[in-house]
């Protein structure tokens, strides 16, 4: 929070009550990050099969919803989803949208990336969630 310079609302809950593998959202609207605990459980059990980095994983995904709220193109891009009805544009929109939040938390974990293992939990979470914008082809 305190490399982010923002004041923002964070609030926990133990689960998502419509995403079970959510573990994190930012509402722009209510400036309010929402981390899930049980889909953060869920999350390292099914990408790492353990929770003994659950820790990590907790400051990435919290750094990723930071890094929405820190990105100044994000209500464009919201407005922008308003009106695109094409799935190939809005998944362009979206996967900006993504790459800039995954940019800004890279920035702001810094240094802690560089204990051991944790770009690499960094970088299979970062692809995890980056994956099934890539799954559908775009259009050229």
């Amino acid at each position: 929070m305190k490399e982010s310079s923002l004041n923002i609302i964070v609030e926990i809950k133990d689960h998502s009550e419509t995403r079970p593998l959510a573990g994190g959202v930012y509402n722009p609207k209510e400036n309010k990050i929402t981390l899930y605990i049980k889909g953060l459980e869920n999350q390292c059990l099914s990408l790492y099969k353990s929770l003994k980095p659950f820790e990590i994983h907790a400051a990435i995904v919290f750094a990723h919803e930071l890094g929405h709220a820190m990105d100044d193109t994000l209500l464009d891009i919201c407005e922008q989803l308003d009106t695109i009805k094409v799935d190939y544009l809005r998944r362009r929109v979206e996967l900006r949208a993504e790459t800039n939040a995954w940019e800004k938390a890279k920035q702001l974990l810094g240094d802690r990336l560089s204990l051991p293992g944790h770009m690499e939990l960094f970088e299979l979470l970062m692809h995890h969630s980056l994956e099934p914008y890539y799954r559908k082809r775009f259009a050229a």
